[in-house]
């Protein structure tokens, strides 16, 4: 009988890129930080800023949820996170378009920027999750 020195070698997990993790961070900060000035401001401006504010907070640790889930290589945070950026363009979108119906522009253009970079952070997580469930074969599958 005869003993292999030789370890097997780990089944490689892919990892996302980095900038995913980055754009889900930066959404998490904005959202909790904006949302923090909001619900201070809400208790003396009225509850709709109040509402705001803790929404959100809410999406910003969702955010922050996803991009730890992400940089683990977790799908349901893939889901997750690319969930949350379609719920935010969708709102974006509605926002939008009403602020071009009352002919206010530069809110019309504030939000089609945050629409587009909500957009983006769906598609680059959809896609990326794609090329991990792709990647996954029944060795390394977890």
């Amino acid at each position: 009988m005869s003993f292999s020195t030789e370890f097997p070698k780990p089944a490689a997990t892919p990892h996302p890129p980095h900038g995913l993790v980055a754009i889900h961070v930066v959404a998490a900060v904005y959202g909790i930080g904006f949302g923090s000035i909001l619900s201070l401001t809400g208790s003396f401006s009225g509850l709709h800023v109040l509402f705001a504010g803790i929404t959100h907070v809410a999406v910003g640790i969702g955010f922050f949820a996803a991009a730890m889930g992400i940089s683990k290589a977790s799908r349901s945070a893939y889901i997750g996170g690319c969930l949350l950026s379609v719920a935010v363009a969708t709102i974006a979108i509605v926002v939008t378009v009403s602020c071009v119906q009352r002919g206010e522009s530069t809110p019309a253009t504030v939000w089609g920027f945050i629409n587009a970079y909500f957009s983006a952070i769906a598609f680059v997580t959809w896609h990326s999750f794609r090329a991990i469930t792709s990647s996954k074969t029944p060795d390394n599958d977890h």
